[in-house]
């Protein structure tokens, strides 16, 4: 059972780190609990020249442990935006735990404002998480363009281009694709660059989660936070990715397989310090903490089926 830190895109560096969106890639923190993520995002945010985007933390860094008070919701409005990112069948099991973390939530102090919908979550979501044309746009183009800097800058590599991986695995595709293809890296490579498509699509991704999406709900009901559920299969995780704004999970139940989940605190840009302390005050009141199993190596059920 682990807490993990989504921070704002910018205040660690993706230095070093393989590639998928610079866009949207942020280099976040798993840990036991929220102190000890406290005490690593302490130790790796910051600037390096090598990431230009870290230049824009300046002035938005804290001591994160700090804020870590069991306290911490007193007086506090959070949010729960229904539509799209609650309804995913796989969060319908989570349900009665949700609820009752929510009354939870109340009891330490915190206001709960429902139907804190996000006016545009259809243009960036579906129930389930899926690339929305926008999204995978941009996506396809920045994976193509991070990962050949990527691969140019490695001491030793006979790879170097996202064409040699799929170059590689075409000549060996009785082993590199026995289980799946390569057409998003072919799609990917097809892309021409940060053209004007790119860069509207890029445009209207921010404006759909952030002025009409997040930043929307958090001024229209004067909220200090949204509040999501955990469900890595629902599209819960989709509004602030695309925004590049932090979010984070304390663990609050486990499922029938025995995988945790948890619930997820929301907020706008450069807000780590206070969502942390919204988790550290819930995972203090439910210390729900369990020592991890190990399952049977030839289990064969699936952990989160998800609807096709």
């Amino acid at each position: 059972m682990l807490a993990g830190i989504r921070p704002t895109r910018g205040l660690t560096s993706r230095n070093g780190v393989i590639p998928l969106s610079s866009s949207q890639d942020t280099v976040g923190v798993l840990a036991k609990s929220v102190r000890d993520a406290a005490y690593v995002l302490n130790a790796i945010a910051g600037i390096d020249e090598r990431d230009e985007i870290t230049k824009s933390q300046e002035g938005h860094t804290d001591d994160y442990t700090k804020f870590l008070t069991k306290g911490a919701l007193r007086g506090v409005r959070i949010g729960i935006p229904h539509k799209i990112l609650w309804e995913a069948e796989t969060t319908v099991p989570m349900m009665p735990t949700f609820k009752k973390t929510i009354k939870i939530l109340q009891s330490l102090g915190a206001t709960i404002v429902n139907n804190t919908n996000l006016p545009k979550i259809e243009e960036i979501a579906t129930t389930y998480w899926s690339w929305m044309p926008n999204e995978f746009l941009v996506s396809k183009v920045d994976f193509k363009e991070d990962l050949n800097k990527y691969l140019s800058e490695l001491i030793t590599s006979p790879v170097r281009t996202l064409q040699d991986i799929i170059d590689y695995n075409e000549a060996h595709k009785d082993t590199e694709m026995q289980y799946f293809g390569q057409d998003i890296l072919i799609e990917s490579q097809k892309t021409n660059g940060r053209d004007e498509a790119y860069q509207q699509a890029l445009a209207t991704n921010l404006k759909n989660s952030r002025q009409l999406g997040i930043d929307y709900a958090l001024k229209k009901w004067k909220l200090d936070a949204l509040l999501l559920p955990g469900d890595q299969a629902s599209a819960a995780s989709q509004p602030h990715s695309v925004a590049g704004y932090p979010a984070i999970t304390t663990p609050v139940g486990i499922d029938e397989n025995g995988v945790p989940y948890g619930i997820m605190f929301v907020g706008t840009a450069w807000t780590e310090a206070k969502l942390m302390g919204y988790a550290y005050a819930l995972e203090s009141a439910l210390r729900i903490r369990r020592t991890p199993t190990f399952l049977e190596i030839d289990r064969t059920n699936a952990t989160y089926p998800i609807p096709i």
